[in-house]
C-alpha cells in the first residue's frame, strides 16, 4: 500500500463497516478522504470520521457505534487500524505505529526524492513567467521575491507532473531605456563596465540614475529662477514639470532617440544592444547566485509589434474602435471598467499592447499550453484583469484554450537602517545576497569556535553561502504571496524558530547521525513493529502528509505551505531525537535500525521539501 493511499484505505474500512451494519447503499463519495478530520487532541486518534453527515440514514451517534463495533471485531492483529473509538457522532481511528512505519519508511526508502510527488499534471504544459526586469537598472528587493516565488512554484508544479517552462519577459524598450543610453552617450566619456570594474547592470543603472538627477537639478534651477522654492509644495508642480519637459533638451533627445529606435536606426540600435548586453551579463551573475534559471526569455522589443498587429486586426473586426484623434481603444464599459487605450494617436504601442503580443506568442510557441501563469506585483492586478479581458475579446485560437492566471505578490520592506542600496533609493539584489551571506559567515564562525573538530575556511564559506541563501529564500517564501512583508536579515538567519537555518540544521543533524551508522539498504530486514513511541508515531504521520502538502501548494500557487510543513516536520523530528536514544547499549539492535530508518526517511523528505523551495540541504553545519 502506498502512503498516499492510507486515507483511502481507512475510508474503505469505514465504508465496508457502514455498508455491513447500516445500509448497503452507502457510496465511496460519502466516505471520501476529504470527509476525514484531524482530532483536536492527538490522544483522540489520528483521524476522525464525523457521522452527522450520514443523518439521513439514522442517528449519527448510533451509526458511529455500529461502525466501531464492526471494526473492533473485524480488524486483525497487526492491522494498520489499531483501535476504533466513538465520541458522540465521531468515529476516531488510531493507527498501529509499527505497521504505519513499515508502510511509510519502505515507500520513502524505495522512492527517495520522488516520494510525495504526483502525476496530476501529466501531459499538461505550464508556462510560469516571473522576474520581468527592466534592462536599464539592476535587480532589486522586489525582484528577489518575484524570482524566488517563480522558481519555487515551477519546482512544485514539476513535482506534480506538469511540464514547466520558466519564462522571463524583459522590458527592454521605451523612454526609460533611452534615458540610460542618452546619459552614457552624453556624460560617460566612453567608460565601460570593464574599464570601471563595475558590474554591468549597476553600471547602466548608474546612468539611469544620473539622468534622473540631472533632470531634477535642471527643473529645480528653473523653479529657483522663477523665484520659487524647489522643495516647497506647489499646487501646479506637475503641470510645471510637464511644461518643462516639453522644452528640456535631454528629454527631447530621448524622445527623438525612441522614435529612431522604433524606426530601426542602426546607430541607436547598436548603442541599445551594447548597453542591454552589459545589463544582461549583470542579471545572469545575480541569478546564478540565487540558482535561478529560465527556459525561455522574451523581449518586449520583439513582442510589441505582434501586439500592435493583433490590435489593428481587432480594430478591423470591430472588436476595438478608433477615436477622432486616431487613438485605438477597447470598450470595457460592459465589464464595469473604463475604456482602455491600446494604440496612441501617433500609432505607437502602450504597455498593454505588447502584453497582448507576448501572451499570444507564448501560447503559439508552446501549443498546447494548458496554463500561463504571471507572477507580477499586486499593483498590477487591474492590469491583468484588463489584459485577460482583451485577449478574450480578440478570441485568438491559440490563447482561448489556455488558462490565464495572475499571481500577485505584496511589497517587501526592510527595517530602517538595514542594507542601503548603491543607488540610494532601492535595495538591490546583490547587496541583499552579499549581506545575508556575510551574516551567515559570522554565525558559522561563532559556532565553529565551540567545535572540537574545526571546520575549514573553505567549508565555512560554503556553509555560509548555503545557509545565507537558505535563510533568504525560506523567509521570502514563508509568507503567502499577496501579503506585504518586512524582511529582517538577522531574524531570518537564526538557528532557532521558523527559519531556513533551523530546517537546514535539522537535516545536517540527520546527515551527521547517518554518517555514524551503516547504510540502510534493505527495509525488509528491519522490524518496524519495534516502533511504538508517541513521538515516533507523530513523525510518521507527518511524513505521510508530504504528498498532500505538495499538491495543495500547487493548487494554491503557495510555497508557504511547503515551508510551514518543513518547520513542523523539523520540530517533530527534534522532539523525537531529544527524547529517544538511538546508539545505546540498552536500545535493541532492531529498534536502533528502525529509528535510523525513520531518521533517514525524515532527511529524504526535508531535503526534497527544501529543494522545492530552491534551498540546498547542507550535510554539515
Amino acid at each position: 500500500m502506498k502512503t498516499q493511499n492510507l486515507l483511502e484505505f481507512v475510508c474503505y474500512q469505514l465504508l465496508f463497516a457502514a455498508q455491513t451494519t447500516v445500509n448497503p447503499d452507502f457510496s465511496t463519495a460519502e466516505f471520501s478522504p476529504s470527509k476525514l478530520k484531524k482530532p483536536p487532541k492527538p490522544e483522540l486518534g489520528d483521524f476522525a470520521f464525523p457521522c452527522f453527515q450520514l443523518k439521513d440514514f439514522g442517528d449519527p451517534a448510533d451509526i458511529a457505534v455500529y461502525i466501531q463495533d464492526f471494526l473492533q471485531t473485524a480488524i486483525p492483529a497487526n492491522d494498520l487500524i489499531k483501535k476504533v473509538e466513538v465520541q458522540g457522532p465521531f468515529v476516531n481511528i488510531h493507527l498501529n505505529t509499527g505497521v504505519l512505519a513499515q508502510l511509510v519508511c519502505s515507500q520513502i526508502l524505495e522512492e527517495g526524492p520522488n516520494y510525495g510527488t504526483g502525476s496530476v499534471g501529466h501531459g499538461q504544459r505550464v508556462m510560469i513567467e516571473f522576474l520581468a526586469p527592466n534592462s536599464n537598472k539592476p535587480l532589486h528587493l522586489g525582484h528577489v521575491r518575484n524570482a524566488l516565488l517563480g522558481a519555487s512554484i515551477s519546482r512544485i508544479f514539476q513535482a506534480m507532473g506538469f511540464e514547466v517552462i520558466r519564462a522571463n519577459l524583459i522590458n527592454d524598450r521605451g523612454a526609460h531605456i533611452c534615458k540610460s543610453i542618452y546619459a552614457w552617450q552624453t556624460w560617460g566619456n566612453g567608460e565601460t563596465p570593464q574599464s570601471t570594474g563595475i558590474k554591468g547592470d549597476h553600471f547602466v543603472g548608474r546612468y539611469y540614475a544620473l539622468y534622473g538627477k540631472k533632470e531634477d537639478e535642471a527643473f529645480a534651477a528653473l523653479l529657483t529662477s522663477q523665484g520659487l522654492d524647489p522643495q516647497a509644495p506647489l499646487d501646479d508642480k506637475e503641470e510645471r514639470k510637464a511644461a518643462f519637459l516639453e522644452q528640456y533638451p535631454p528629454a527631447l533627445a530621448v524622445k527623438d532617440m525612441l522614435l529612431k529606435w522604433e524606426a530601426s536606426d542602426p546607430k541607436v540600435l547598436a548603442l541599445w544592444q551594447m548597453m542591454n548586453g552589459w545589463t544582461y551579463a549583470g542579471f545572469d551573475a545575480t541569478l546564478a547566485k540565487l540558482g535561478i534559471v529560465f527556459d525561455r526569455i522574451y523581449y518586449e522589443s520583439t513582442t510589441y509589434l505582434l501586439g500592435r498587429q493583433h490590435v489593428l486586426d481587432g480594430l478591423s473586426r470591430g472588436v476595438f474602435y478608433r477615436k477622432e484623434d486616431g487613438a485605438v481603444y477597447a470598450d470595457l464599459k460592459n465589464e464595469g471598467l473604463d475604456d482602455k487605450l491600446l494604440l496612441r494617436s501617433d500609432g505607437t504601442s502602450v504597455y498593454i499592447t505588447q502584453d497582448i503580443g507576448t501572451a499570444i506568442l507564448k501560447s503559439t510557441d508552446y501549443q498546447p499550453l494548458a496554463r500561463s501563469v504571471y507572477i507580477v506585483g499586486s499593483e498590477q492586478i487591474h492590469h491583468f484583469k484588463v489584459l485577460f479581458l482583451l485577449l478574450k475579446m480578440l478570441d485568438i485560437e491559440e490563447v482561448k484554450n489556455t488558462l490565464l492566471y495572475h499571481l500577485p505578490y505584496g511589497m517587501v520592506n526592510l527595517p530602517e537602517g538595514k542594507m542601503k542600496s548603491r543607488l540610494g533609493k532601492i535595495v538591490d539584489a546583490d547587496d541583499l545576497i552579499r549581506s545575508i551571506v556575510e551574516l551567515a559567515r559570522t554565525e558559522a564562525e561563532a559556532l565553529n569556535e565551540g567545535r572540537e573538530e574545526k571546520i575549514t575556511e573553505v567549508e565555512l564559506d560554503e556553509i555560509a553561502r548555503q545557509v545565507g541563501l537558505g535563510a533568504l529564500k525560506f523567509f521570502f517564501l514563508d509568507s503567502k504571496a499577496l501579503s506585504e512583508m518586512r524582511y529582517d536579515p538577522k531574524k531570518s538567519i537564526a538557528f532557532n524558530g521558523r527559519t531556513g537555518p533551523f530546517v537546514q540544521y535539522t537535516y545536517a543533524r540527520i546527515a551527521s547521525l547517518l554518517r555514524k551508522a551503516e547504510e540502510i539498504k534493505d527495509p525488509a530486514k528491519i522490524d518496524f513493529l519495534t516502533l511504538h513511541e508517541s513521538d515516533e508515531h507523530s513523525l510518521l504521520l507527518a511524513l505521510t502528509e508530504f504528498g498532500a502538502v505538495i499538491q495543495a501548494a500547487a493548487e494554491n500557487y503557495d510555497p508557504s505551505k511547503i515551508s510551514a510543513y518543513l518547520f513542523d516536520l523539523a520540530r517533530i523530528f527534534n522532539r523525537f531525537y531529544a527524547s529517544h536514544r538511538i546508539f545505546s547499549d540498552d536500545v535493541p539492535k532492531q529498534t536502533q535500525l528502525a529509528r535510523l530508518a525513520l531518521c533517514k526517511c525524515t532527511g529524504v523528505v526535508i531535503k526534497k521539501g527544501l529543494d522545492l523551495l530552491g534551498i540546498e540541504a547542507p550535510e554539515k553545519m
